[in-house]
């Protein structure tokens, strides 16, 4: 039976709560301290009425630790709970395992202790190869004329070059005809590539691993979806799984509403009898309308469907795969949006409060939208930018602060538009076919140019629309203009630690813009103080007093 919320004022009152997932770093034996995401995560859906009323309590996906996957064995234990390792190669890598360390087969998720689970007289440093049964190596006798060959074209070089004897790989596993890549990587079992181009991570090993932490949080919201096949527009009527909604990173924070008023007798927000004492309700209505508004076009018509009637009607648009329920961007890039590509691609049109709905943006809107014949080209973009930002502002300590800082800074539109990935929710088709594109093609998660030492990694928030886009068409990657999560402020990035002020920065701009009424032909009047939106939305004591300090001194501080 759903709860009825006492909120008069709530548009989804009758709705059933919504179920997050959340990914979150859990360790034993920890600090107190490095725990404090994980508790504030709980907090949050559990002591505001709003949240509490109209969300679940969260359950916890666990996170992937940079450190854990330097070790060969857990690196392919992370990369199987990913679901990215087949099912053929993963049983070959227990076998090799179990019978190197004496281990029960029936015991996956020990695979990491077995190393130190030894008899007392085997080897103290044996190494375990967990890819016996995967493939066989050998070393190919070059004749003595190609070692001459090698000497004579060394001897006019300065720089001597070690010679290294060539390796013959033949797998033992079938290989999947649709594996894509070089020929030498194609040769070898998938879990073998993934973990020779993923050992030579170096400080993008933190990224691969966020990586992984997202799709095993993928995994298990799709759930029994994940590997069968069912009928697609049910499935994507939620854009999720039959357990969760939406996938949220533990330094998210929901919008709580303003109106907040505490009961005299004991100081919450809600009364003994939960009674409606002023609380809004805004973080649940803007996801029950943005899912209402991307399921269904202005006309009331189910999206993915075709009207016969009129062949050029906007229901043929495929129906939504991935949602953004947060998301931020550069300072220029979210002026873009919104005085320029909302207006020209959002439905509805007129949405007033609810909100309006708009495809992922691509280079190709930027492109066509900066152009000379565009009425949002550049000199008038930079000439907004500038008068916005002096606005936003409010003085020039703010500017100065930034201006001494290693902070980049940015001009003009350009880039990817919209980043993060701390609030979204994706459909068991896309994530089907997401993993399917990621076990055929490592190089659409690692890769290397031919001067680069180490491998570079894609980030999540990069490979999740483009993928969509590519195989569910333009539109089925749906963004919502008024967010329903933000990030909170200055948490200390252990992978993007120097944007830390600009991510603050992008949230307050970003609430300032999407409190305006735009138009192509209308520029923007900034009438709302952007620091505003820190009052609306779910904070801690100790982010609340970071939030103080840069309203009295104009800057931010770390925790």
């Amino acid at each position: 039976m759903v709860d009825t919320c006492p909120n008069p004022n709530c548009r989804h009152r009758s709705k059933r709560k919504l179920r997050p997932l959340v990914i979150s770093i859990i360790r034993d034996n920890v600090d107190e301290s490095k725990t404090n995401r994980h508790q504030h995560i709980a907090d949050m859906f559990a002591q505001h009425p709003s949240l509490a009323l109209h969300f679940e309590p969260p359950v916890f996906s666990p996170g992937v630790p940079s450190r854990d996957i330097r070790n060969r064995i857990k690196f392919l234990q992370y990369a199987n709970q990913a679901g990215l390792i087949p099912k053929v190669e993963w049983e070959a890598i227990q076998k090799a395992v179990d019978e190197q360390s004496g281990g029960s087969h029936n015991r996956p998720a020990d695979m990491n202790k077995k190393c130190i689970e030894k008899d007392e007289d085997a080897p103290k440093h044996e190494t375990i190869d967990p890819f016996r049964y995967l493939a066989t190596t050998t070393i190919i006798k070059n004749s003595d004329e190609d070692k001459e060959f090698f000497d004579d074209d060394q001897s006019n070089q300065k720089r001597k070059k070690k010679w290294y004897p060539e390796i013959e790989t033949k797998p033992l596993v079938p290989i999947s005809p649709d594996r894509k890549g070089p020929e030498a990587d194609i040769l070898l079992p998938y879990s073998m590539e993934l973990w020779r181009k993923g050992k030579a991570l170096n400080r993008d090993r933190s990224v691969f691993a966020c990586t992984l932490a997202h799709l095993i949080a993928m995994k298990r919201m799709v759930g029994k979806n994940a590997d069968s096949e069912h009928d697609l527009n049910n499935s994507v009527e939620k854009c999720g799984g039959n357990d969760f909604d939406f996938i949220l990173e533990d330094n998210t924070r929901a919008f709580a509403g303003l109106g907040c008023i505490p009961c005299e007798k004991t100081g919450n927000v809600v009364n003994e009898n939960c009674e409606w004492t002023g609380w809004s309700c805004e973080c649940a209505n803007r996801i029950w309308d943005f899912i209402e508004a991307s399921n269904y076009d202005s006309g009331g018509n189910k999206m993915g469907q075709v009207d016969d009637s009129n062949p050029m009607s906007f229901t043929q648009v495929p129906p939504c795969h991935l949602r953004y329920y947060g998301w931020l961007g550069s300072l220029p890039n979210l002026t873009w949006l919104y005085q320029c590509h909302i207006p020209r691609t959002g439905l509805p049109r007129d949405s007033g409060e609810i909100g309006t709905i708009f495809p992922f943006p691509t280079k190709d809107d930027m492109a066509l939208d900066l152009s000379t014949e565009s009425h949002f080209n550049q000199k008038s973009q930079n000439e907004a930018l500038s008068r916005d930002n002096e606005a936003l502002s409010g003085s020039n300590v703010r500017e100065e602060v930034r201006t001494n800082t290693k902070e980049p800074k940015f001009s003009t539109p350009g880039g990817t538009a919209i980043f993060g990935a701390f609030a979204y929710s994706i459909s068991a088709p896309a994530y089907r076919s997401l993993i399917h594109q990621l076990q055929n093609d490592v190089g659409s998660m690692l890769w290397k140019s031919k001067k680069m030492r180490a491998y570079k990694v894609k980030a999540i928030d990069k490979i999740l629309p483009r993928h969509v886009r590519e195989n569910f068409g333009r539109n089925s990657v749906h963004v919502t203009n008024k967010v329903a999560f933000v990030r909170g402020p200055m948490l200390g990035s252990l992978l993007h630690k120097h944007w830390d002020k600009s991510f603050c920065e992008s949230t307050e701009w970003q609430f300032s813009l999407s409190c305006c009424e735009s138009s192509i032909s209308a520029p923007y009047n900034i009438n709302v103080d952007g620091s505003n939106v820190w009052d609306r939305v779910w904070l801690p004591e100790s982010e609340r007093k970071i939030v103080e300090h840069r309203k009295c001194y104009g800057e931010w501080i770390r925790k």
